[in-house]
């Protein structure tokens, strides 16, 4: 498997990453992927457990963004919910949006960790620009066209190759 698809950690969901252990790397910013990662792709509001979630890691002093492939006109519920800052059409895992973030916000690449659900955009943007790398598994089995695509992929992927990681064994 390349390294380049390889994430640094791999949870179940957003809720079980080891926020405080990120702190402690210097991760300061953190990059989440929407459709699947923090909300269902057929819904429109995220949840108040997530709301929260949120609330705590600013808190802790996360710089928060939303960055995401979708369309803005998507994000707009959920960036009014959340009150943070969205990247739409990023184009993961192309490196000019990832640039923008970090020209924007005038951060270095290893104070950022990018979360997603998926190994051809989340962890392979993030990888590629030495931001540390989070999988989480989907929300739902529902995909956007693009993201049935790149699971197709994952899962050729995973048949042909050594398997450094399987899908539902996490690791820190």
């Amino acid at each position: 498997m390349k390294q380049v698809l390889i994430p640094k950690i791999y949870v179940q969901d957003v809720f079980s990453i080891p926020y405080k252990s990120l702190k402690k790397k210097g991760i300061s910013y953190l990059l989440f992927d929407v459709d699947n990662t923090i909300l269902e792709i057929d819904k429109e509001k995220v949840t108040a457990e997530m709301e929260k979630l949120f609330i705590k890691l600013q808190k802790m002093g996360f710089s928060l963004l939303l960055f995401s492939n979708a369309a803005s006109w998507r994000l707009k519920k959920v960036k009014k919910q959340l009150q943070i800052p969205v990247f739409s059409f990023s184009c993961k895992p192309l490196k000019r949006s990832y640039k923008k973030v970090l020209q924007l916000y005038t951060i270095e690449p290893s104070s950022c960790a990018a979360i997603g659900d998926q190994l051809y955009t989340d962890v392979k943007g993030a990888n590629q620009m030495g931001f540390f790398s989070i999988l989480v598994d989907p929300l739902s089995t529902k995909d956007s066209f693009f993201s049935f695509y790149n699971r197709m992929k994952e899962k050729s992927l995973f048949k042909k190759e050594t398997i450094l990681f399987r899908r539902g064994a996490y690791y820190e």
